[in-house]
């Protein structure tokens, strides 16, 4: 089916529609999104809504932000979490800065037990991700590596900023820092069944 024709010229068509929704160029070769309906279908059949600049969950403002480059994304994270959360407003370059070793690792895990508490890890999945959302804050969570679908060699760090039920499905809303995993290119609410499906830890 993958030679035909036909199929090929649709899945042309489709990669248009995706660039035109997500504003992220496709690859070429055959696009993952056809590998998981999931996805595909919540993406064209009900509409993804995105988010830009910010959102308000519970009374506070977090700006979605886009990380500077590769393993970054922690680091991204923690600023969007620190700044929402706790009312700073703190630049990546400065957690950066302030929180890097001699080993040039990134500390941000300390950043966000210094200005907003926490920052250990959590393994109750999905139990304490929930819990955290619905008590109003907001949580980062780590992407498994190599896991078949979102090909990160060291893994990758979204955050969950609200959490919602609708059609009877568990929602989250992501504001992805890489912006290719699982927002694809977007912030906005996305279903708990794909973000929990490649989560293997959090920050408590």
């Amino acid at each position: 089916m993958e030679q035909n024709e036909n199929t090929q010229e649709l899945e042309k068509d489709m990669k248009i529609i995706i660039e035109k929704i997500t504003g992220v160029k496709q690859p070429e070769g055959r696009s993952d999104y056809f590998d998981d309906n999931s996805i595909f279908s919540d993406l064209i059949n009900k509409g993804q809504e995105i988010i830009s600049g910010t959102t308000e969950f519970n009374g506070k403002t977090y700006k979605n932000i886009k990380q500077k480059g590769s393993d970054w994304c922690g680091i991204a994270c923690a600023t969007i979490v620190i700044n929402g959360y706790g009312g700073y407003n703190l630049t990546q370059d400065e957690i950066y800065a302030r929180y890097r070793n001699a080993n040039g690792n990134y500390l941000w895990r300390q950043a966000i037990s210094d200005y907003i508490g926490g920052g250990d890890y959590g393994y109750d999945i999905p139990n304490g991700i929930i819990k955290q959302l619905n008590a109003g804050k907001p949580t980062i969570i780590h992407i498994t590596p190599n896991n078949g679908v979102y090909k990160t060699s060291g893994g990758h760090f979204v955050v969950l900023l609200g959490i919602r039920e609708k059609d009877g499905d568990l929602q989250f809303n992501v504001s992805d820092v890489g912006g290719n995993y699982i927002g694809r290119g977007r912030n906005g609410w996305v279903s708990s069944k794909i973000v929990l499906k490649y989560c293997d830890k959090y920050v408590i």
